[in-house]
């Protein structure tokens, strides 16, 4: 193994919260482009929030300080800078 993965299997409370991630991933998989169509009910609402508390809650439970982090309107209302590219 190589990277992440060899670190993973090391490191009992990574691979936790890496087993976490995955399944929160899976389960989110189709929500997103119904919350850009604005079809998104309540139930999809929450999966998104049962991800986040599940991940949350694994990275306590490893001893990690999780912050909330609020973005602002710029950032909301634009692309990810770290994504832009000039135009050519």
């Amino acid at each position: 193994m190589h990277g992440l993965g060899q670190t993973r299997a090391g490191d009992p409370l990574l691979s936790k919260a890496v087993a976490a991630l995955t399944t929160g991933i899976e389960s989110l998989k189709g929500r997103g482009e119904k919350l850009r169509r604005g079809r998104a009910g309540r139930g999809d609402i929450g999966a998104f929030r049962d991800v986040i508390d599940n991940v949350e809650g694994t990275g306590r439970g490893a001893g990690a300080v999780i912050e909330d982090q609020v973005p602002s309107a710029s950032q909301l209302a634009g692309p990810c800078s770290c994504l832009a590219r000039p135009i050519r």
